[in-house]
């Protein structure tokens, strides 16, 4: 068989597999795209290990083949690899190529109610984002692929009624974030019996036209994450999906309505890398370790879905679960739909590893099956909807008629000129709109009586606080105005608790309305128009609502900040006075622990208890003109049992029994010595104990008394030491127990 006769025999079988691939009965299609060098690569001087031939058969070539001669684990290597694809691309193809030979056929089964993906996969820097996207010069899958849809749509609108939403997202770090809305939140993945995996709360975008898809696309792809690294100085860091749902509806309407619909998801995914070679650090360290699980995580479901296959074997468990990218082309991969991968891989010998790796994920994507079921709903239409039809039925013949008098020149009588179907509709509608605006102005009103009352609770609240905080006030004031505020306070709660019933009557309400909607039977138009009405009195409403929340909000953040100035005053006053309470109650300790303070021993407890104070001398006193020398003496010594108990852990340093020494008596004698200049009386003496009798035998007289100071002032001492003894005995008793 000569290389012309292959070459027919191949497009043949290729023909085949795509037709079999439209009737769901085939495994994904997979593609190859080799990129050329690029102008960094050359300047390097590096050279092309990927060979493509025949647009089917890649060879890849081992640049260490020849150093592996000398290993003898790596001896027996082959110095070329060969794997055979649906399609191979080299550097020569064009983007049109590309987009006609993968993604044009699947078009028309999307339009009949068949799922479809196309999916760019490979390396950093390989060209996925080149070949999904393209330029502006030279657009990508995704536009093209948007231009076909909407040529068939127009080719098939006689027949069928068309409805196109598109969503577009992107999943970075294992978090899903909508490029298409100005909200910068993660959105969840739910499970539809009917429609498979779902993103819940994503934004879906009516078009009716390419260029609306377009714009969307190019806002899009401005809030992608995009950084540089080595690799690549626009290099993807997230995985990006368009998704275009497509509703398709027959015009001629019966008892049973059937409804087609269809999923056509394009994504272009991250590039695998390795830290080493884009010198990746921090953040785009951590990017890259995300990017490569949800890659890994996409290997292990190919591997697994093609075990499955060769093994024949459908207990075998499929890992979806490992990350949001694979939950997300779970149908895409093993369920209802019609796949085409395109691995991206780059000829340069630096990226020898990564093609390697790519080649191998793509020749075992090949043997995955998928089982390609039409999505149809049938609806039933009630006999109540048949008003609806026969008038879209009147409505397109007077179409049809008035196309004709133009072409013919003949004016042709209007179909059912006297019908009062229009004017039936014009009331509903009228009557409905008065309904609706009457409704959501209800509320309205009760939510602006509910923001009044709401700022008076606030303004009375800061009243209050204002009142508490004012320490000039007087008490029974204040007391005076707060009860007079709570009984203000009292009357608005119950105002709000009021109109807050009331409002969520009113919001009930709102599923009558709809009932009402419903049961009119308008037209198409009407019913569109009499929904904007409503959505747009909802949507006012819910704006004021909001915007009264956000100032309530700022009314309570600036309350709070005076509650917690307050609070830091009271604070402050509290450790003052918690300082100076300190301050006291230090200064007492201090106090009484001055007499132990030099008291080290039990003798300098005994010499306390002796009165051991300095002996006071040198004292003139003027008695009558004469000074008196005198001066103040211990009594004579005598041992007693000492009254004072000491105890050894207060003194440990005690080395004799305090009855050792001697004590003074009970009552200090004092001696006075007598000089020739003294005017005391002779039978006056400190040694003696005065009695009455003695001082009428020596003739004693008040006249004759002089007193004696000295005396005077040691019993002031006297009286000092009893009163330091009794306070000692209390700081034992305090001390021990």
């Amino acid at each position: 068989m000569n290389n012309k006769d292959y070459l027919n025999d191949f497009n043949l079988q290729r023909n085949n597999y795509i037709d079999q691939l439209k009737n769901g009965q085939n495994n994904i299609l997979v593609a190859i795209r080799c990129r050329p060098l690029n102008q960094r690569e050359i300047e390097k001087s590096e050279y092309e290990v990927v060979r493509i031939l025949d647009e089917r058969v890649v060879v890849l070539i081992d640049p260490y083949y020849e150093s592996n001669q000398n290993d003898v684990l790596r001896k027996n290597r082959n110095k070329e690899m060969q794997f055979a694809f649906d399609y191979a691309f080299d550097e020569t193809i064009s983007q049109v190529e590309i987009y006609e030979k993968t993604s044009n056929f699947l078009l028309d089964g999307v339009i009949e109610g068949f799922n479809a993906t196309v999916f760019a996969y490979g390396a950093t820097g390989a060209g996925k984002t080149y070949t999904m996207v393209g330029s502006p010069d030279n657009p990508g899958i995704m536009s093209r692929t948007m231009n076909q849809l909407y040529y068939l749509i127009q080719q098939n609108s006689n027949q069928n009624h068309f409805v196109v939403r598109v969503s577009y997202l992107e999943i970075y770090n294992e978090n899903i974030k909508d490029l298409l809305s100005i909200e910068d939140k993660n959105l969840d993945l739910r499970e539809d019996p009917s429609q498979g995996v779902v993103v819940a709360g994503i934004t879906e975008i009516e078009c009716s036209s390419t260029q609306e898809i377009m714009a969307l696309l190019k806002v899009g792809n401005r809030n992608r994450t995009k950084e540089a690294t080595e690799a690549n100085e626009a290099s993807s860091r997230s995985h990006a999906v368009l998704q275009v749902q497509v509703e398709i509806k027959q015009l001629e309407q019966g008892p049973q309505e059937e409804v087609k619909y269809s999923k056509l998801s394009m994504v272009d995914l991250a590039g695998s890398e390795r830290a080493a070679n884009t010198s990746n650090r921090g953040l785009r360290m951590i990017e890259g370790a995300k990017i490569n699980q949800s890659l890994l995580c996409l290997g292990n479901c190919i591997q697994a879905l093609s075990q499955i296959q060769e093994k024949k074997n459908s207990n075998l468990f499929v890992p979806y679960r490992g990350s949001k990218l694979t939950r997300l082309l779970k149908d895409s991969l093993g369920g209802n739909c019609r796949t085409v991968m395109i691995a991206n891989v780059s000829p340069s010998v630096l990226t020898f590893e990564d093609t390697y790796n790519t080649l191998n994920y793509a020749n075992r994507a090949k043997n995955i099956k998928t089982n390609v079921v039409r999505n149809i709903l049938n609806v039933e239409n009630h006999l109540n909807n048949y008003a609806q039809i026969i008038q879209n039925l009147r409505q397109e013949n007077e179409q049809l008629k008035r196309q004709l008098s133009d072409k013919q020149g003949i004016n042709l009588p209007p179909i059912n000129q006297g019908s009062d179907y229009e004017q039936i509709q014009n009331e509903s509608l009228n009557k409905l709109e008065k309904i609706i605006q009457k409704h959501f102005q209800l509320e309205l009103d009760i939510q602006k009586s509910q923001q009044d009352v709401d700022f008076q609770i606030d303004k009375i609240n800061g009243l209050i606080f204002q009142s508490l905080q004012d320490p000039s006030n007087d008490k029974d004031i204040v007391k005076d105005k707060i009860d007079s505020f709570k009984q203000n306070l009292k009357s608005l709660m119950q105002q709000k608790e009021d109109y807050t019933n009331k409002y969520i009557n009113l919001i009930d309400k709102r599923n009558d309305l709809l009932t009402q909607i419903k049961q009119a039977n308008l037209s198409l138009s009407n019913n569109n128009y009499i929904m904007s009405v409503y959505k747009q009195a909802q949507v006012q409403t819910e704006s004021i609502e909001i915007q009264y929340r956000e100032k309530k909000s700022d009314n309570q953040s600036k309350h709070k900040e005076q509650q917690v100035q307050f609070l830091q005053q009271q604070i402050k006053l509290r450790d003052g006075v918690i300082n100076d309470w300190k301050n006291i109650i230090q200064e007492g300790k201090l106090k009484n622990k001055i007499i132990y303070k030099n008291l080290k021993n039990v003798e300098d407890v005994a010499d306390f208890a002796r009165l051991n104070h300095s002996t006071i001398t040198n004292q003139s006193i003027i008695q009558n003109g004469s000074p008196v020398n005198t001066s103040l003496q211990h009594s004579p010594k005598r041992r007693v049992q000492s009254q004072i108990s000491v105890h050894p852990k207060m003194y440990p340093n005690q080395q004799q029994k305090i009855s050792q020494y001697h004590l003074p008596t009970r009552k200090n004698q004092l001696s006075l010595q007598q000089g020739s200049d003294t005017n005391l009386p002779d039978s006056y003496s400190a040694h003696s104990k005065s009695s009455k009798g003695n001082r009428q035998n020596q003739n004693y007289s008040p006249a004759n008394f002089q007193p004696n100071y000295n005396l005077l002032k040691a019993r002031q001492q006297q009286l000092y030491l009893q009163r330091n003894q009794k306070f000692l005995k209390q700081q034992e008793k305090k001390y021990f127990n």
